[in-house]
């Protein structure tokens, strides 16, 4: 009688166990949701790119934008931030490698204290040009006033778009917030004859999106009967080991086929492990593709894996798409980890 009691007693306290557990688990997945969900909502428009009611400007301009192959074009990145004072400016624009090169970038901001970064890659057609400055910051006076100043060389005949993809901002200096609110895109116009009007339209990236897909399908060097163009590879474009959270962190599409001007959806999900994996980006965020490749950022976030992280550092995947009727890629392993600043 007794022993039936023991198993009894010790039945009934592995019930409760795993009532306990169960509870456990579900208070976690719970919260899980609730973290995630509120960490999805606007956290890259936020912090790079063009944000709704920004007060702070990024133009290009050229005094021509006709001219032949071969010849150069010095194209001047301009800032305009009227209404709050700015420590940091972060252009990033994107150029099509096959009928542009760049030659030279030069600082011209003498406000600017600290060049962070002067880089740029004529074999993906990026250019990335920092400069930041300690507080009070800067604030202009009416004017766009000049921050740099890129030296194109032509390379061959057609059309080229140059516009500042999602990776550029302007932070203000009370608080660091991006304040980036209006962007301009350009088109060069190699072949053309020299000493044309100037050809640069000031638009959101918005409108800069609804534009660019139609100058290039124009193009002349577009054939009529090119491959369709096929995603073949996606990665991140981060060394091995983790990631702090905030850092940008680049995101590579390759294809094959006519890929020139089509744009590329980049979704960012949080492996799941057991469970389903849940996307973080409440929007899919846009690049160009320009040749066989697109590149975009997003800003790492740290979403705890579980109680005590007990299931190890937070991963991420990306998808890239060519619009919703088309089939999504996966990023290759190994997926990105991320830890808390």
């Amino acid at each position: 009688m007794n022993s039936f009691l023991s198993w009894k007693n010790l039945l009934a306290v592995l019930f409760l166990c795993v009532i306990a557990i169960g509870l456990v688990i579900a208070i976690w997945l719970s919260q899980q949701k609730q973290v995630i969900k509120s960490n999805a909502t606007g956290t890259y428009s936020e912090q790079y790119g063009v944000i709704s009611g920004g007060t702070a400007e990024f133009s290009l301009y050229a005094l021509n934008t006709k001219i032949s192959a071969g010849e150069e074009i010095p194209v001047q990145i301009r800032i305009k931030t009227d209404t709050n004072s700015a420590n940091l400016f972060v252009a990033k624009i994107s150029f099509n490698k096959d009928l542009l090169e760049v030659s030279n970038i030069s600082e011209d901001a003498p406000f600017i204290k600290n060049w962070i970064e002067k880089y740029y890659d004529n074999a993906s057609g990026l250019i990335s040009v920092v400069g930041g400055l300690p507080t009070p910051g800067y604030k202009t006076s009416g004017v766009n006033e000049l921050f740099a100043t890129i030296t194109f060389k032509a390379k061959q005949s057609g059309t080229a778009i140059l516009y500042f993809n999602n990776g550029s901002a302007v932070f203000r200096n009370s608080d660091n917030k991006n304040i980036l609110g209006k962007v301009s895109d350009m088109d060069i116009d190699i072949g053309g004859s020299l000493n044309s009007p100037l050809k640069s339209a000031v638009s959101t990236q918005t409108n800069y999106q609804n534009s660019t897909v139609s100058q290039l399908s124009s193009s002349p060097n577009k054939s009529q009967t090119s491959q369709s163009c096929t995603i073949t590879s996606v990665s991140w474009n981060q060394v091995a080991g983790p990631v702090v959270s905030g850092i940008p962190v680049e995101m590579t599409a390759l294809s094959q086929g006519d890929c020139q001007g089509k744009v590329g959806e980049f979704n960012v999900w949080k492996d799941g492990g057991l469970f389903s994996s849940t996307k973080v980006t409440s929007y899919p965020l846009t690049a160009y593709f320009f040749g066989n490749q697109a590149h975009s950022e997003w800003t790492a976030q740290y979403i705890s894996s579980g109680l005590f992280n007990i299931l190890g550092l937070p991963s991420y995947y990306f998808t890239v798409s060519l619009g919703t009727d088309s089939p999504s890629v996966r990023s290759s392993t190994p997926d990105l980890e991320v830890v808390q600043k």
